[in-house]
């Protein structure tokens, strides 16, 4: 799976690329980060690439020092790139590694769980990724948020212009295998995906069915797909003719 990693880019947060970038490869994972298309805020690049990954990892590391309290900012970009995963739909799963004596400033995140990173005792705080990391996989292997693509590209021209619709609704229902009866509905914003739309799953059984439809209000289908599988990551929908 793909893992987005937020941390400082500079000489003093190396120890990220050179440590945990391979520990994260070691499970098998692809790690993705915004230093190729860094700022100062979130552009829609770096969004883009969180919303197709799977989870993330944000390090809260010292940045200024604030005043001589002894205690430090951290890099903005992090805590935006955190507020991201939390506020995506479904929540995309993270963990802040925050070092010591940086700051908190309250907010959302205030009460999350987090790592905490000692530069004296780097060791432990990558065992604790790792174990994070594990975490993640384990419950992936029971069942897994997906990233699905929605296709044809007629699809995405006709939807790209309504997606600030407030009528527009995009639902999906899943059929688990040995089950007669489909799940619930559930309503999922449609995203911006290379260029095509996209949706994202909450946790789906990895050998499931499911089906998709688009909607404008609660009485025009738009298109709709036939019951498809989930690890095939690409939902190919029908046009709806009334």
């Amino acid at each position: 799976m793909k893992i987005f990693i937020g941390y400082g880019y500079n000489p003093r947060d190396k120890w990220i690329e050179d440590l945990v970038f391979p520990l994260v490869e070691s499970f098998g994972d692809d790690v993705v980060s915004g230093k190729e298309i860094f700022g100062q805020e979130l552009d829609d690049g770096v969004r883009g690439e969180i919303a197709e990954s799977a989870a993330l990892i944000g390090f809260a590391t010292r940045r200024d020092s604030i005043g001589s309290g002894g205690t430090w900012t951290t890099h903005q970009w992090v805590r935006d790139e955190l507020l991201t995963a939390a506020n995506a739909q479904p929540p995309i799963p993270f963990v802040e590694v925050r070092e010591t004596q940086v700051d908190g400033q309250g907010g959302m995140l205030a009460n999350r769980a987090r790592i905490t990173y000692d530069e004296a005792q780097r060791d432990r705080c990558l065992v604790d990724i790792a174990t994070v990391i594990g975490r993640w996989h384990r419950q992936a292997a029971a069942s897994g948020s997906f990233l699905l693509e929605l296709l044809p590209d007629d699809f995405s021209k006709e939807i790209r212009p309504l997606l600030q619709d407030p009528d527009l609704r995009c639902l999906y229902r899943v059929l688990e295998e040995d089950e007669m009866d489909a799940g619930s509905d559930v309503v999922t914003p449609i995203r911006r995906l290379r260029g095509r739309m996209a949706i994202r799953t909450g946790p789906v059984p990895r050998d499931a069915l499911i089906q998709v439809e688009v909607w404008q209000g609660r009485s025009k289908l738009l298109w709709a797909s036939e019951w498809q599988k989930v690890d095939s990551r690409i939902i190919n929908l029908d046009k709806s003719h009334p």
